[in-house]
């Protein structure tokens, strides 16, 4: 990515005290890259991200998606980047997996509400736990529901807490 279409990328995150500064637009994004659809320039990008094992331009791309949006041709580049430890976009991933797949995902969120430090923002952090957790939630198929289940057995009190309560939920 050149400098400029990463400025116009991190002028859509908004900062706490931050002022005067413009959002871009959709269109603004998909001239800088010579793009006319959305999700497929955000699916493109993340696939050359993970080929090229760049954490930045993930974590890019992810901000840009959640403005131009992903289809189900990126499940495969986020599926893998579910697994790998080297970005650190993973709560982002537990969110986009759930939001753009299906019943195909849920090997993924199992394995990210039990990924290890390496996968966390910071140590003792339950956030991605959670967030992959609820997106098992949402998926609510017969597997899903079984993950959820196995998650009784979670290492933290915070997710087995969680579990419960979604079974409560759950519960006819």
């Amino acid at each position: 990515m050149t400098p400029e279409q990463e400025r116009l990328i991190l002028s859509l995150v908004t900062m706490p005290g931050q002022t005067g500064r413009g959002s871009a637009t959709p269109q603004e994004l998909l001239r800088a890259f010579g793009a006319t659809d959305g999700p497929t320039l955000c699916r493109d990008l993340l696939a050359a991200a993970v080929a090229e094992r760049s954490a930045v331009d993930v974590e890019l791309t992810l901000i840009m998606s959640f403005t131009l949006g992903l289809d189900r041709s990126a499940l495969p580049a986020l599926r893998e980047l579910a697994r790998e430890p080297w970005h650190g976009s993973h709560e982002d991933i537990a969110v986009l997996l759930e939001e753009v797949g299906g019943a195909e995902v849920v090997d993924d969120l199992e394995f990210l509400a039990w990924a290890g430090p390496e996968f966390q923002n910071y140590d003792g952090s339950t956030s991605l736990a959670k967030k992959a957790a609820h997106g098992l939630e949402r998926v609510a198929t017969p597997e899903a529901r079984a993950a959820i289940s196995r998650l009784r057995h979670h290492h933290e009190q915070e997710i087995r807490d969680l579990v419960e309560r979604m079974e409560r939920r759950q519960a006819p």
